[in-house]
C-alpha cells in the first residue's frame, strides 16, 4: 500500500532504532491518503485495469489477504507480483493495497494488508497504480514532519525572552508546494 516503506522512511530521516517504528508504520497509510486526497491523483496506470460484478475479497486471519475473479484475468489486465492496485467500487474495500503474488484468478496481497471479506455485486475496478519514485522523499518528509509535531502535542505557541515559536496543525507550504507537480485539476 505504500509509497514508500517504514525502512525508506528511516533512511531518508536518518531515524536509528526501533523507537519510531509504530508511529511511522501507523503514518505511512494516513501520509498516502493525504497525497493522494490533496493531488487528486490517483496515480492509474492508463489500460492496466479490470471491472467486475463477482470480485470475491477475503480476509484471512492466518494467511494473506486475496481477491479472487471467478473469470481469471488478473494477468490479462496487466497485474504483476509486488504491483499496487486501486480498488474502487466495493463496499468496503476501496483503496490502494500493495500485491504480492498475482496468478490468472487470485490477487495474493502483501502480509500488511487488511481486507473485509465482502463479494462485489456491482462493477468493481482493480487498476494498477505507479507511484514516482520522488513521492518517497515528499512522504518521509510529511511522516518526519508528524513526528516531530508529536513531540511537541498540545502547543501551540511558546515564548522564551525574544524567542518565540508557534506549532501548526497544517503541513508547512513549503512540503506542500512539492505535491503540486502531481497535483490534478480534475480527478
Amino acid at each position: 500500500m505504500a509509497i514508500v516503506t517504514s525502512d525508506q522512511v528511516k533512511t531518508i530521516l536518518q531515524i536509528t532504532g526501533t523507537d519510531f517504528d509504530t508511529a511511522i508504520g501507523a503514518l505511512i497509510p494516513l501520509v498516502q491518503k493525504f497525497i493522494l486526497d490533496y493531488t487528486k491523483n490517483e496515480f492509474r496506470v492508463p489500460r492496466k485495469y479490470i471491472t467486475s460484478t463477482e470480485f470475491v475479497f477475503t480476509h484471512n486471519d492466518s494467511a494473506a489477504d486475496t481477491i479472487t475473479d471467478p473469470d481469471e484475468n488478473f494477468i490479462d489486465a496487466g497485474l504483476t507480483d509486488g504491483c499496487h492496485v486501486i480498488v474502487s467500487g466495493s463496499l468496503d474495500n476501496d483503496g490502494v493495497y500493495k500485491v504480492a503474488t498475482v496468478v490468472a484468478g487470485t490477487l495474493t496481497l502483501d502480509a500488511s494488508e487488511v481486507l473485509t471479506s465482502e463479494s462485489s455485486d456491482e462493477y468493481v475496478r482493480i487498476q494498477r497504480v505507479s507511484f514516482p519514485d520522488s513521492l518517497q522523499l515528499i512522504a518521509a518528509k510529511l511522516i518526519g514532519f508528524n513526528l516531530e509535531r508529536g513531540q511537541t502535542r498540545g502547543i501551540k505557541s511558546e515564548h522564551i525572552g525574544s524567542y518565540s515559536v508557534q506549532y501548526s496543525n497544517e503541513y508547512p507550504a513549503s512540503l506542500l508546494k512539492e505535491l503540486n507537480i502531481y497535483r490534478k485539476v480534475f480527478p
